[in-house]
């Protein structure tokens, strides 16, 4: 910055010998500073982690079409989709008006015919079971929910993709699809992005890229057929990595709450 050039002004005395009295007038000159332009113009550039992305608020996560599982509304419907799957092979004992007893049963492909009291054990058994995963998806949603990341179903907009996780919107979204699979299906599909989840929170937050874990993943045969597919064709070895690190512990619900604890929910 440069001081601008003031004009002098001497000072004016005046002395007044018949009365006595002395007065002194003073004119100070005064200065100022010119600021140019281009310093209170000039702004310091914003630092952007190319990492990273911005939080996104919940309502502008989500189109109009899709649904926020972790609702009362959202998991109703998450459940009446997945009652298709979860019922297509689901065995049913049936009572008519008389008593008699009716047997429903989907064989899967190569299953042997079972009789009416393996028919009878295996609901009871499957039954268990679709409860066991309703509960475990509810509890992975709270834990989701609970770092900030929205669940919903939704058209993933990727080719090919069942599920995906998005730590730009902060969403995972699970196709129509996969909900209408069943429950396990879906708790497959789930504890998968939620290993993805852990990932971005490694990096930083649930608004980060994801980055490999750097924990043991399984034997290749696991994810070898999926890791063929297109979709990780031009994929770097780091998201190939953390793919088969998903792959390795999509099976695990323990597995992805404790990633989820680990990584994002660091004091």
């Amino acid at each position: 910055m440069k001081k601008a050039k003031g004009k002098k002004i001497r000072p004016i005395i005046y002395f007044i010998n018949s009365n006595k009295i002395l007065i002194i007038t003073v004119t100070i000159a005064t200065s100022f500073w010119n600021v140019p332009k281009r310093i209170t113009n000039y702004k310091l550039p914003a630092y952007k982690d190319k990492s990273s992305f911005e939080i996104i608020q919940e309502p502008r996560r989500l189109q109009e079409d899709e649904i926020n599982i972790a609702t009362s509304y959202g998991f109703k419907t998450a459940k009446m989709m997945m009652d298709k799957g979860d019922h297509e092979f689901k065995p049913e004992v049936m009572i008519d008006n008389l008593g008699n007893k009716m047997y429903k049963y989907k064989l899967k492909e190569g299953e042997q015919a079972k009789s009416p009291k393996q028919i009878e054990e295996h609901a009871i058994k499957t039954k268990k079971k679709i409860a066991m995963h309703r509960e475990t998806i509810k509890l992975l949603l709270k834990e989701l929910r609970d770092i900030g990341v929205t669940v919903a179903i939704g058209n993933p907009r990727k080719l090919g993709a069942a599920a995906v996780w998005s730590p730009k919107k902060q969403t995972i979204k699970i196709s129509p699809d996969k909900m209408e699979q069943g429950s396990l299906a879906v708790l497959r599909v789930l504890n998968h992005e939620a290993i993805h989840v852990a990932q971005s929170c490694k990096n930083g937050g649930v608004n980060y890229r994801v980055t490999p874990l750097g924990v043991d993943i399984s034997p290749r045969k696991i994810y070898h057929t999926q890791m063929n597919s297109k979709i990780y064709s031009n994929a770097s070895l780091d998201v190939k990595k953390a793919e088969k690190e998903a792959y390795s512990y999509e099976y695990s619900s323990q597995s992805a709450i404790y990633f989820i604890n680990k990584y994002c929910k660091r004091k």
